[in-house]
């Protein structure tokens, strides 16, 4: 059964969404002619959270994983209901569109439904989920999140515009919850991080709208410094990963020796996914470059590349080769 039917059939339900609905129309500014929510249930260690991707699709720097409590209260209670009935669903998806002064069209729909009419909306470009937090720097920002290990924070720092100085805040795992810090000439944690409940998991995952992966220890998460990339993180004396595609085809990794670069070897991952190696000279020092091909679908692929110092590849490419096995839609 869909939503929409399940709301028809069902009294509770029906007056929940009507809730939820009620919620997002008192909430949305004025100039708002659509209003865009998006609520993923995710289960780990038997515990259930609610991540959400909240904005206007025609106005892509305010999209937000931060609602307002009565958005979220709303949605709740229309996830318990549906989660009791099912508890796989993986979420819904909540249209509306403004059609008078205070007339709206709404449509919803849960996320595993295959419909070819439901149009291709938004999706947060990057959040990272773990330890019962949901992450995510500020629209259009510039971001650099470094690990710290002890005490276990994420040091988070943004501007916005890209030549305004960056601000920090640092967020610490704790009991019973997280504690905030927010650095000098930061008025909210939200200039700089947005910060949300999440899944309870043991490690941290970067997720983008095509992909899952692991954050790897020792790699610091920054805005895109490569053409094409989703994120890069950034290691040890520019240590470098990255990610590329999807892309289609086969035989993804030949050709992939630039000028001035020597293959030095080929192998698989723990998990068989192949891989190259490629040895350079910069400025008389030693690199290695390690190029990861990641199918997902014979029509879905990735390429996940590596670079470093030639005395750090040991340490970099278990890093690189244990973040590709993770790679996951």
């Amino acid at each position: 059964m869909n939503v929409q039917e399940a709301v028809l059939s069902e009294p509770a339900l029906q007056q929940g969404m009507g809730n939820l609905i009620e919620a997002l129309i008192q909430a949305a500014p004025e100039h708002y002619a659509m209003i865009h929510l998006l609520v993923e249930a995710r289960t780990a260690d038997g515990k259930t959270s609610v991540l959400f991707t909240h904005g206007s699709p025609v106005l892509l720097d305010e999209y937000s994983t931060l609602v307002p409590d009565s958005i979220a209260n709303a949605a709740f209670q229309v996830m318990a209901f549906l989660l009791q009935q099912d508890d796989r669903i993986p979420g819904i998806e909540v249209v509306l569109r403004k059609t008078g002064a205070k007339k709206w069209d709404v449509d919803f729909r849960r996320l595993d439904e295959l419909d070819s009419q439901w149009p291709t909306f938004p999706r947060y470009p990057l959040r990272v989920c773990g330890y019962g937090l949901s992450l995510a720097p500020p629209p259009d920002a510039t971001f650099r999140w470094a690990r710290n290990p002890n005490p276990p924070a994420i040091i988070a720092a943004a501007r916005k515009p890209s030549n305004a100085p960056f601000k920090y805040v640092q967020v610490t795992l704790a009991n019973p919850g997280p504690r905030i810090s927010l650095r000098e000439g930061v008025a909210k944690a939200e200039e700089v991080i947005q910060i949300s409940d999440g899944p309870v998991t043991s490690q941290w995952t970067i997720e983008t709208p095509a992909f899952h992966a692991i954050w790897p220890a020792g790699f610091d998460l920054r805005s895109p410094l490569a053409s094409k990339t989703h994120f890069d993180l950034v290691g040890v004396d520019d240590a470098l990963l990255f990610v590329q595609g999807p892309v289609p085809g086969e035989r993804l990794l030949d050709g992939m020796a630039a000028e001035g670069q020597t293959e030095t070897g080929r192998g698989k991952t723990p998990a068989g996914h192949e891989w190259i190696e490629l040895g350079y000279e910069v400025g008389g020092t030693q690199w290695r470059q390690r190029h990861y091909a990641r199918r997902l679908s014979p029509s879905m692929s990735f390429v996940i590349t590596a670079q470093c110092l030639r005395s750090a590849a040991e340490e970099v490419f278990q890093s690189s080769s244990e973040f590709t096995d993770s790679l996951k839609k």
